[in-house]
C-alpha cells in the first residue's frame, strides 16, 4: 500500500519548487534588507564642508544677532543687562563672542566640526539624487517580492515594513516601479 510510481518523484520535485521559490523570496529580502540599511547611512551621512561651513554661518549669525541684543549699548545703560552681577552667569556668552568677533567664531565652529568629521561629506543635491535611486530600486523590490509571494504555492508571511501600496494593489502591474 505504497504511493504509486509516479507520486514520489512529483512530490520531491514539488517540494524543490516551493523551497526554490522561498529561496528567491529571501534573496529579496536580504536585498532589501540591505538597501534600507544603505539608505539610513545615506541620511545620516555628515554633509559636503561646503555645505556645513554655510549652515554654521548661518547658525552663528543668529548667535551673533542675540549677543548683539544682549550688548546693545542703550539696554545696558538703562540696567537691562547687568554683565557684572550674578544674573550674568545665565548669558549666552557664544551669543557674545560671535557678535564680537562673527568672522573667528564660525571659522573656529567649522573647524572643529570638519576635525571630527573630515570625510568630505555628500551635498544635498547627491543624497537627494542617491536617496531617490535607492527608493526606486526598494520600490521595484517591493514589488517584485510582493509578486512571487502572490504566485507561491503555499502561504508566505510578509515583511512587517513591508510597503501597504504594494502590498493591497489589487495590479502590481499598474504600480509605478
Amino acid at each position: 500500500m505504497g504511493t504509486p510510481a509516479g507520486e514520489a518523484p512529483q512530490r520531491q520535485q514539488q517540494h524543490l519548487h516551493h523551497r526554490n521559490h522561498r529561496m528567491t523570496i529571501e534573496k529579496i529580502r536580504d536585498r532589501i534588507t540591505a538597501l534600507q540599511a544603505e539608505r539610513k547611512a545615506v541620511e545620516r551621512e555628515w554633509p559636503a564642508q561646503a555645505e556645513a561651513a554655510e549652515s554654521i554661518a548661518a547658525e552663528v549669525e543668529h548667535l551673533a544677532e542675540r549677543g548683539r541684543d544682549i550688548l546693545n549699548p542703550s539696554r545696558l545703560r538703562k540696567g537691562k543687562t547687568d554683565l557684572t552681577s550674578h544674573a550674568a552667569s545665565r548669558i549666552d556668552v557664544l551669543s557674545i563672542v560671535a557678535a564680537l568677533d562673527f568672522e573667528r567664531t564660525a571659522a573656529r565652529l567649522a573647524a572643529i566640526a570638519f576635525e571630527a568629521h573630515p570625510e568630505p561629506g555628500i551635498s544635498a543635491a547627491d543624497r537627494r539624487r542617491r536617496l531617490a535611486e535607492l527608493d526606486a530600486e526598494l520600490r521595484s523590490l517591493e514589488i517584485e517580492e510582493e509578486r512571487a509571494i502572490r504566485s507561491s504555492p503555499t502561504p508566505i508571511v510578509r515583511r512587517g515594513d513591508a510597503d501597504p501600496t504594494v502590498v493591497l494593489a489589487p495590479d502590481l502591474g499598474r504600480i509605478a516601479a
